[in-house]
């Protein structure tokens, strides 16, 4: 039969159709195969229907048996190769290839395995036999390119979103160790390391040597990067937020980077606003860094995600209105959020306290009442609370100028703490302005009780003693609290300055006169420059009429040194000059007070009373034309000065020129620079001189009578 089909195939080769040969040959070759066992040329007949047909299915499977039956590897390859190239199902060209790439391996054809495996790869990336096949060869033959290949490949088919056949996470995880342990691409490596803890669901071993490869380089950026990049494409919140904290933990104990661990911990708190840490480190970096507004939006943000109520969410408002309050000095934003404090705890004390200072600070003084108020009234310490009453009654008092409102809330804090010496001042000085001396002498009293200290006690005394002396005219009791103020110490100064005061008003010179010597050293250093001067012009008084004028004289040089603009000292400077003029150099001493008075421009008065002074001297010497021309020019300095004129006609008087007197008294008299008072006095001058010293008592008369007089008077 086989011979009878070679025939045919013979007889028909020239002109017979190709179909009718295929067959032939089909038929032939099954026969050689099957019945004649004559393999080779069974192979030979399929191989002539191949060239005939190529794409024959039936040949080509037939012959690919016989192929592998008789172990020929290298046509069984190419026709693999082919069938795979004329193959348009991926899967199906795949497994054909991927055959191919097997024969080749086997055959120790690397480059064309790996062609082949490329190939069958290609046609179907999803395929994990031939990917696991391919990555063996190139790892066995360390083809590391090819390697690179595949693994990019299978990444840019995962990336696509085409296909989930592989854990991206491990494709880059792969790629890293090739690039790593065979290529030597640290950097490389380290990029592929970071995408798998951006991707992959477990990226410990990734992280472990990542971790190594940044303690290596003593560069952390890259794990910190890596775990950032990780929250962004994360779905999970918990996974978001556990990549960020380990990031921030990074760049916190490893990079030691402060401003990166900011960074990253308020990200964190975005996604998880309430982790304690994150919050924790964050605020007292903002503290730290009095960045108030950075604190307050840390704070906001916890607000948010904090149930309302409850006494987390009191502190983050309490932590946002001190911060608002004392940094950022954004007091509406600190009264809004204390109020709310108060909303939700309406006798939160803090809350109180501070609305109490703000309010006081920007001076809202009906908010402040109505706060304090409320204090008041969940205050339990008694010391405590009689402050906030005197505090109301101050602001009553000085804001509202509602006295009676003030010393209703003072009495109700001495009432509430008896010991409350603010509550008390604030009485006493109500009831001193009011004039009211019994019972601002009431409230001294009661201050006396509250003193342990004797200096203390001993001053208020004082001040109880002054108030019958000055005010209420009783000499008596004023001189039982001096002698109470001085019994319970000796060197009260104001119970000395007062006693001083009350013998020098009442003329007492020999018992003032031991006093203003105790108080002379207190008064070089303590107290103003006005009261201290003051206070040796009236010693230097004291000395002159106790017959001390050289001490005299040195008093009111003390007095004016303290104070030059001292008008009364420098007249009884003159005055002793005049009466006792060797007391002291007193024209050196007008010569100091003449170069210092021509420097200011307000010293008229005061240079005109140097002339004064120094036209006495020399009319005592005996110079009367230049005593004149001092008189004179004193005169023209200060001519509304009563001081000036009075001398100025003592000195025509002692001349016995009557006249002159009368004249200069006048032309006072006429002037507008005089006061009424004044003008008086020199009136009643001028009637004396006429009376006693030129006998004229009509003109006298006529001078007391006269409508200047009157007018003055």
């Amino acid at each position: 039969m086989s011979m009878v089909l070679e025939r045919e195939l013979q007889a028909g080769r020239a002109s017979g159709p190709i179909p009718k040969h295929v067959d032939l040959l089909l038929e032939l070759g099954e026969l050689r195969a099957e019945k004649l066992n004559r393999v080779p040329d069974a192979v030979q007949a399929y191989e002539s229907v191949l060239e005939r047909d190529p794409k024959n299915p039936v040949a080509a499977d037939r012959l690919e048996k016989l192929y592998e039956q008789l172990g020929r590897d290298r046509e069984l390859a190419r026709l693999l190769e082919n069938r795979a190239e004329a193959t348009t199902d991926g899967p199906a060209r795949a497994l054909q290839f991927s055959r191919v790439a097997t024969i080749r391996a086997n055959r120790h054809d690397i480059d064309g395995a790996l062609a082949a495996y490329t190939a069958a790869f290609s046609a179907d990336p999803t395929n994990r036999d031939v990917f696991t096949a391919m990555e063996r060869v190139c790892y066995k033959a360390e083809r590391w390119i090819a390697a690179m290949q595949l693994y990019d490949t299978a990444i840019a088919f995962v990336e696509s979103g085409t296909s989930r056949a592989y854990r991206l996470g491990d494709l880059y995880s792969r790629r890293g160790n090739v690039l790593l342990n065979f290529l030597g691409q640290v950097d490389s490596a380290i990029e592929a390391y970071q995408k798998v803890v951006e991707v992959d669901s477990q990226p410990a071993a990734a992280v472990t040597l990542l971790d190594e490869l940044c303690r290596q380089r003593g560069n952390w950026q890259p794990l910190i990067l890596a775990y950032e990049r990780r929250a962004e494409t994360q779905r999970d919140p918990a996974r978001k937020a556990d990549a960020l904290r380990q990031a921030a933990k990074l760049a916190t104990d490893r990079a030691g980077d402060a401003r990166e661990s900011i960074r990253l911990n308020r990200k964190l708190l975005i996604v998880e606003p309430n982790d304690v840490m994150a919050g924790a480190l964050l605020e007292r970096h903002y503290e730290e860094t009095q960045d108030r507004s950075g604190l307050i939006d840390v704070l906001k943000a916890r607000l948010q995600h904090t149930p309302q109520g409850g006494s987390e969410s009191v502190k983050i408002l309490q932590k946002i209105a001190r911060a608002s309050e004392d940094g950022a000095k954004d007091v509406d934003s600190a009264v809004e959020n204390y109020l709310k404090i108060l909303e939700l705890q309406p006798e939160n004390r803090d809350a109180l306290e501070a609305l109490g200072r703000i309010y006081e600070s920007t001076e809202q003084w009906a908010e402040f009442i109505d706060v304090t108020r409320r204090q008041i009234k969940v205050t339990t310490d008694r010391n405590v609370k009689a402050l906030l009453y005197f505090r109301c009654g101050s602001v009553m008092e000085a804001k509202f100028a509602r006295e009676q409102d003030a010393i209703r809330y003072y009495d109700a804090a001495i009432r509430t703490s008896s010991s409350c010496l603010p509550a008390v001042h604030g009485l006493r000085d109500l009831y001193r302005r009011r004039e009211e001396w019994q019972r601002v002498i009431e409230t001294l009293e009661v201050e006396i009780k509250l003193w342990q200290d004797d200096k203390e006690r001993a001053g208020v005394f004082a001040q109880i003693g002054r108030i019958y002396d000055k005010q209420l005219g009783d000499g008596e009791r004023a001189m039982h609290f001096y002698d109470s103020a001085l019994r319970v110490d000796p060197d009260c100064l104001p119970a000395n300055q007062a006693l001083f005061e009350h013998y020098f008003d009442a003329g007492e010179w020999d018992k003032a006169q031991p006093i203003a010597s105790a108080l002379a050293q207190k008064a070089m250093r303590d107290g103003d420059p006005s009261t201290r001067s003051d206070f040796f012009r009236k010693r230097g008084v004291v000395a002159r009429m106790t017959g001390d004028p050289k001490g005299a004289a040195d008093n009111f040089i003390d007095a004016l040194t303290l104070r030059p603009t001292n008008t009364a000292a420098l007249d009884d400077l003159n005055t002793l000059a005049r009466l006792q003029s060797d007391a002291c150099d007193f024209d050196v001493a007008y010569k100091e007070l003449d170069k210092l008075y021509k420097k200011r421009d307000d010293a008229s008065p005061l240079l005109a009373r140097v002339h004064v002074g120094r036209a006495a001297l020399l009319e005592r010497d005996g110079d009367l034309d230049q005593a004149a021309v001092l008189y004179r020019e004193a005169l023209d300095l200060a001519p509304g000065e009563l001081a000036i004129v009075s001398a100025v006609v003592d000195f025509h008087s002692d001349m016995r020129r009557w006249q002159e007197a009368v004249d200069a008294l006048e032309r006072f008299v006429k002037s507008d620079l005089a006061s009424a008072e004044d003008r008086l006095l020199a009136q009643m001058r001028k009637a004396g001189i006429h009376a006693d010293c030129e006998m004229d008592p009509p003109r006298a008369i006529a001078v007391t009578a006269s409508r200047q007089c009157r007018m003055s008077a």
